[in-house]
């Protein structure tokens, strides 16, 4: 892709026209990570740029503010002619646009220094303030005045926290001052922006660290965990309060998947509703796998969660506290309820979890979780039975054996509960001899 955006950039120059490499590319080019999408910005109007790639298919959906999409192979390559924002409204989309034809009146309207470089087809790096520094130094800053930028557009406070999460980086202390005094905008963000970026937040190697800084822009978009901030759990298992207890599991987990990430961000979230202490002057929150998940309910709605994701997120947490590998049935059973890649989860979700707890917690959880591990290992490698779709026999063999209706149903399950339990391999042969012998049961 970067062969074809360079000879883009080309052809624009030949036409006549300044053209550069702008944004995220630039960045993660200098970052020496992935780059995805290169967008292009120019002096060139969008009319001239579909004069210079004439024969070329265009997408022209943004082509009011300046954007043309030039297809190539089936890739979309936006084109952007170098612009100024009008006033915004709902602190997010500028009124209107008027075209530039100053690169760095273009660049002064972006968001963060680290975002508003530019490079030539040479490679020649434009940086007019100072986001190669900042870059190296590991710096989030603002483009001239900070409190301006978000007032702009408030989803800039939640990119400015996913950046943070996903490269480490600090927010510069004005940046993250403007950002806490401008959080309450965030209001005027649709529900589907706010779940996309703090997506990415929490899938960022350094979520925890970010979310720790930016705890404050955290409760403004999920007010329902602020009260677990500083929620002392009175319990020799823990060090830490439950929000900082979260943080700690989030930090150490060995999967970054979004079911496992949001699953540890909410697992207990319910805590502070049922905190009672015992004779012993300890404390207890018996339960609260219920409640936390009770709690998200409307979180996940108003978030706006993909389906799947929220059935995952629901069941994991109501599950995070629960024993599921006092034996190989046991964990058998759980996987033909909610499949593989759930109960992987879950385990990651109960890893991290368990290393977030005092030395106490630690040693009393730890079993129970390495059992779990050990037999999700064996099944998976034995290839052992856990999906009852996969039984060797089918509801057309049971009912060759004389029964019908929820008696075939019956029949099958026993059958598979009787594989699960290691009384019978999921042998056919084996299978009907065991069947005929429950249906005579039955019959009499």
């Amino acid at each position: 892709m970067i062969k074809t955006a360079l000879n883009l950039l080309e052809k624009l120059n030949n036409g006549g026209f300044e053209a550069f490499i702008v944004g995220g590319a630039v960045r993660n080019k200098l970052l020496n990570l992935q780059v995805k999408d290169y967008d292009i910005t120019t002096n060139a109007t969008p009319q001239q740029i579909k004069q210079v790639f004439d024969g070329y298919d265009f997408v022209e959906a943004g082509i009011k503010h300046g954007t043309v999409g030039v297809i190539v192979d089936k890739n979309v390559y936006e084109i952007t002619t170098y612009r100024v924002d009008g006033d915004y409204f709902d602190h997010r989309r500028p009124k209107n646009v008027t075209f530039s034809t100053s690169l760095k009146e273009d660049l002064t309207r972006r968001d963060f220094t680290i975002n508003a470089l530019a490079y030539d087809k040479d490679f020649n790096i434009i940086d007019y303030f100072d986001g190669v520094t900042d870059l190296k130094n590991g710096i989030i800053r603002a483009v001239g005045d900070p409190k301006k930028r978000f007032t702009e557009d408030a989803l800039r406070i939640l990119r400015a926290v996913r950046f943070s999460a996903e490269y480490g980086f600090t927010i510069e202390k004005n940046t993250l001052d403007a950002m806490i005094e401008c959080k309450s905008y965030l209001k005027d963000i649709s529900s589907e922006r706010i779940f996309i970026e703090l997506n990415k937040t929490l899938c960022g190697k350094y979520c925890a660290e970010a979310l720790y800084t930016c705890k404050q822009i955290l409760f403004e978009v999920i007010p329902e965990l602020e009260i677990t901030d500083g929620f002392l759990q009175f319990s020799l298992a823990h060090d830490y309060d439950v929000f900082n207890h979260t943080l700690v599991a989030i930090r150490s987990s060995k999967s970054n998947k979004p079911a496992v990430m949001w699953s540890l961000l909410f697992h207990d979230i319910g805590k502070p509703y049922c905190l009672t202490f015992g004779e012993d002057g300890y404390g207890h929150t018996r339960g609260h796998m219920q409640i936390s998940h009770e709690k998200i309910k409307p979180i996940l709605e108003r978030l706006k969660f993909p389906t799947k994701l929220k059935e995952e997120v629901l069941q994991i947490v109501l599950d995070h506290d629960t024993t599921i590998s006092k034996s190989k049935y046991e964990v058998k059973k759980y996987l033909s309820r909610h499949g593989l890649e759930l109960t992987q989860d879950l385990f990651y979700v109960k890893l991290a979890d368990n290393t977030a707890h005092s030395t106490i917690g630690i040693i009393r959880y730890a079993k129970s979780v390495k059992q779990l591990k050990y037999y999700l290992d064996e099944i998976i490698e034995n290839n052992e039975l856990y999906d009852i779709n996969k039984l060797a026999i089918s509801g057309d063999d049971i009912m060759s054996l004389g029964v019908y209706g929820k008696d075939v149903g019956f029949v099958k399950n026993e059958l598979f509960d009787k594989v699960l339990q290691g009384e019978v391999e999921n042998d056919k042969t084996k299978l009907i001899k065991l069947a005929t012998s429950i249906c005579k049961n039955l019959k009499n």
